[in-house]
C-alpha cells in the first residue's frame, strides 16, 4: 500500500495463503482481493487488517468489482461468477451459462455489468447478475480485460493485439486497430476518449480519440518485460505493473514513465494494482503479497523505497537468453537449482531443472514447448529471479 503516489510501498499482511490475481477498492478504506482456489480477503480499514471471506468456491478467482460498498461480483475459472449484497460477508453463485475461464468483470451501476474471458467470451447482465446473456465479440481470441466509462461505452482487450469497442452497451462490438500482435492483459480509460492498454514484451498503447487510433508509448525497463496491469487515478497520473516486481509511474499521461521498484516484491509476480486517488493505492500478486503504497512510516511496518534495479541476492544465477532459444546461467558457488517455465498469465507449463550443481557455467534448452514468449523462473537458495524467454 502507498499514501504518497509511489515514493514508498509498504507490505501489508493477509490471513490467506494463495496467489492473488486482482484487487479493487470502493473507497480508501474498503477493498477486496481475490485469487487462487476461491481466495477472497477484505479490508474495511485501509489495509490494516485483511480477514478471509468465504467465497463458496474452490475455483481460481481472476477479477473482483464492487458497484457500491455492499454490492459486488467476482469471476474466475470454469465460468464462475459469485455475488454479494453485504460487502462479502456472504457470497452466492450466479449462473454464467459458460464453462470457460472468465478473466475480468466491470459494472457501471448495481444492475448493469459485463464479464470477458476465454474464446472471445463476453457476457452482460441488466439485473445485477440474476441472468447473464452472451454478446457477439466477433473473435475467438481470449479477452483478458474489460473497461466501461458509462453504460454504453466500453472496451475489451486480449490475445494477439485484440481491442474491441462498443458504443451501445455491447449490442455490437467493433474491432479497433492496435498495430501489434502482442497479447494485451489490461485496459483502462479515464473518459470516453483517453485510455491505455498494456501487455507482453513492454507493450504500452495509448489513445486520445476513443481508440480510433492507438500509439505506442516508450518504457524505461532495461529488458523486455511482461506488463500485467494498468490503472490511472486521473488523465495524467497512472501506474503499470511490470513482471517481475517493478512498477512504472507517469504524471504526464504516459509521455514519460518512471521506473519504481516495489522492494520486497521485486522477485515476485505482481498482477493487479488499484488506486483510489493519486497518493493511495495497493498492488497484489504472487505468494499472497499485498503492497500498500506509502503507509505510516511510524507504524513499524517495513518501507519499500523506489530503486532503479532489482536487489537480487548473490546466490542467484547470472541469467541470459540467446536468440537460438538457449539459456545460459552461471553459478558462483554450489547450489540446488530449480527452473520452471510459465505462460504469460502465470500458469506453470513444466519444470525444467531440479538438480544440484557446482560452480560453473551451464546451458539449458527447453524442450517440449511450442514457439512463443514465456516466463522462466529460477530459484536458488530460497531466492528467485525471472526473465522473459523467447522460444524460437
Amino acid at each position: 500500500h502507498t499514501n504518497d503516489g509511489g515514493a514508498t510501498w509498504v507490505k501489508q499482511s493477509s490471513s490467506a495463503t494463495k496467489t492473488f490475481w486482482n484487487v479493487f477498492f470502493r473507497d480508501a478504506r474498503k477493498g477486496w482481493v481475490v485469487g487462487d482456489s476461491g481466495a477472497i480477503v477484505h479490508t474495511g480499514n485501509g489495509g490494516a487488517t485483511w480477514p478471509v471471506q468465504a467465497s463458496g468456491t474452490s475455483q481460481t478467482l481472476s477479477s473482483v468489482f464492487f458497484a457500491d460498498t455492499l454490492t459486488g461480483w467476482a469471476v474466475g475459472d470454469s465460468g464462475t461468477i459469485i455475488h454479494t449484497l453485504n460487502a462479502g460477508a456472504t457470497w452466492a453463485g450466479q449462473i454464467s451459462g459458460v464453462q470457460r475461464i472468465l478473466y475480468s468483470v466491470r459494472f457501471t451501476d448495481a444492475k448493469t455489468g459485463w464479464v470477458v474471458g476465454d474464446s472471445g467470451t463476453i457476457l452482460r447482465t441488466l439485473n445485477g447478475g440474476a441472468t447473464w446473456a452472451g454478446q457477439a465479440s466477433g473473435t475467438k481470441n481470449f479477452l483478458s480485460s474489460v473497461n466501461f466509462t458509462d453504460a454504453q461505452t466500453g472496451w475489451a482487450v486480449g490475445e494477439s493485439g485484440t481491442i474491441l469497442h462498443t458504443i451501445d452497451g455491447g449490442a455490437t462490438w467493433n474491432s479497433q486497430t492496435s498495430g501489434t500482435r502482442q497479447d494485451f492483459y489490461s485496459v483502462f480509460f479515464t473518459d470516453k476518449n483517453t485510455g491505455w492498454t498494456v501487455g507482453s514484451v513492454d507493450s504500452i498503447f495509448h489513445t486520445t480519440d476513443g481508440g480510433a487510433t492507438w500509439s505506442a508509448q516508450e518504457t524505461v525497463t532495461p529488458n523486455p518485460h511482461y506488463l500485467s496491469c494498468v490503472q490511472f487515478s486521473d488523465a495524467n497520473t497512472g501506474w503499470i505493473l511490470v513482471f517481475p516486481g517493478l512498477i512504472l509511474r507517469t504524471t504526464n499521461g504516459g509521455t514519460n514513465w518512471n521506473l519504481q521498484d516495489s522492494g520486497s516484491a521485486a522477485n515476485q509476480y505482481l498482477q493487479s494494482v488499484y488506486f483510489t486517488d493519486a497518493k493511495k493505492g495497493w498492488a497484489v500478486g504472487e505468494g499472497e503479497i499485498i503492497l500498500a503504497y506509502g503507509a505510516d512510516t511510524n507504524s513499524g511496518s517495513p518501507i519499500f523505497r523506489a530503486r532503479t534495479h532489482l536487489p537480487f541476492g548473490s546466490r542467484l544465477p547470472n541469467l541470459s537468453s540467446r536468440g537460438d532459444g538457449e539459456i545460459r546461467f552461471v553459478l558462483d558457488e554450489p547450489a540446488h537449482v530449480f527452473a520452471d517455465i510459465f505462460d504469460l498469465r502465470g500458469k506453470k507449463i513444466k519444470t525444467l531443472l531440479n538438480v544440484s550443481r557446482g560452480p560453473g557455467e551451464y546451458t539449458l534448452s527447453p524442450q517440449g514447448i511450442s514457439g512463443g514468449i514465456y516466463l522462466l523462473k529460477f530459484r536458488v537458495g530460497g531466492l528467485t529471479t525471472t526473465l522473459v524467454y523467447r522460444k524460437p
